[in-house]
């Protein structure tokens, strides 16, 4: 939680209110702006708010703040995902790569409750790849985000 974050509670309301809109169906929400704007500190927000209506809340960081040098955003995508695997101790060989996404949607999958956020999702349309397929979806929603 940010102690200086005040404000954006129409903002926040309103994600709230179109991520929880899907009954039974995985839904996305994008946060768009400019730069600078506060993009990732209301999703930080949101998700401190109201991580106790969540089992798991995930954070994947699309850009590498480190590193002045442009990172393949798949790599940071691959990186974060055998994290969670280790975390979560889902079965998957890290010695190879192709092995690591189909295992964590698959846990995405049969699970549910959750959020995913992508921070700094430039290319929104490449994320297709590492989301679940929402015709897999049971139970009650999951939720993913993309900032």
């Amino acid at each position: 939680m940010n102690p200086a974050f005040t404000g954006r509670k129409n903002e926040l309301n309103e994600i709230r209110t179109r991520l929880t809109s899907g009954g039974r169906t995985a839904l996305t929400q994008a946060i768009r702006g400019l730069g600078g704007i506060g993009k990732t500190q209301i999703a930080a927000e949101y998700a401190y708010r109201y991580q106790a209506e969540y089992e798991y809340v995930f954070w994947v960081q699309l850009t590498d703040d480190q590193d002045s040098k442009p990172v393949d955003p798949s790599l940071l995508l691959l990186n974060s995902y055998a994290g969670y695997c280790e975390k979560l101790k889902i079965p998957f060989d890290d010695t190879k790569a192709e092995t690591t996404v189909p295992a964590f949607k698959q846990w995405m999958e049969q699970h549910q409750n959750w959020l995913l956020i992508f921070d700094n999702a430039d290319q929104p349309d490449c994320l297709a790849p590492f989301l679940p397929m929402q015709s897999q979806v049971t139970g009650p929603p999951f939720l993913y985000q993309l900032l």
